[in-house]
Order: structure tokens, then sequence, then C-alpha cells
């Protein structure tokens, strides 16, 4: 069984680090350490404490890594990280920066003048 990521609209309702506590204790309380989904959302909460530049938070959740179930893990699901992975980096690449130009052929309001 692949595991999957949540919804992406759990990204839009949950700030980042109240998603990284939520993932992270979902980790911590999985009955088997070992499975793929803990591992999964082990993995999960290591990438978004990353992101959030909490380097200790990742090292505290990569030292309870069983380390004799990571390497099955990554080879299992290995599309599946690639693919995150893939995507993540678009997501950096593409996103949008506000230029202050208004784009051609957009409506502004007209000018008010007061008489």
């Amino acid at each position: 069984m692949v595991p999957q990521r949540p919804s992406p609209r759990v990204s839009v309702v949950i700030p980042t680090s109240e998603r990284r506590d939520y993932v992270r204790r979902a980790a911590a309380l999985w009955p088997d350490p070992r499975a793929d989904t803990a591992l999964y959302l082990r993995t999960h909460a290591v990438a978004l404490a990353l992101r959030l530049g909490r380097g200790s938070t990742a090292a505290g959740l990569l030292r309870g890594l069983p380390l004799g179930a990571t390497p099955g893990f990554v080879a299992r699901n290995t599309a599946v990280l690639a693919g995150l992975g893939r995507r993540r980096v678009q997501k950096l690449r593409y996103r949008g920066r506000d230029s202050g130009v208004p784009e051609q052929g957009a409506v502004t309001p007209p000018e008010r003048h007061s008489d």
C-alpha cells in the first residue's frame, strides 16, 4: 500500500507549524512505528520542520526513526517520494511574486477627482 499525503486542502486551513505538530503526534501514536504510514508521517514531519527552519526538531524526529525499516520504506516508495520532491521544487521555482506593476490588460479603478 502506497502512503498518501494529507489532502492539499489541509495546507490551506492549518498553518505549517501546526501541521508539523499534528503529523509528528500521529507518527508517534501509530501502533507500529515500522509501518510505512508511520514512517511516511515521520518523514513528512521532518520535511515540515526543515521548511520552518527548525533543524533541532528535524534532528529529534530523525533520531526516532527505526533504522532497520527505513531502507525498505524508501525502496517501496521511491516513486511517491520523488513525486513529492518534484512538486515541492516546482512550487518553489514557479511561485508568484508581486512586482507591483499591473498586468497587461488589468482593469484599474478610475481616478477620482475632487471638485
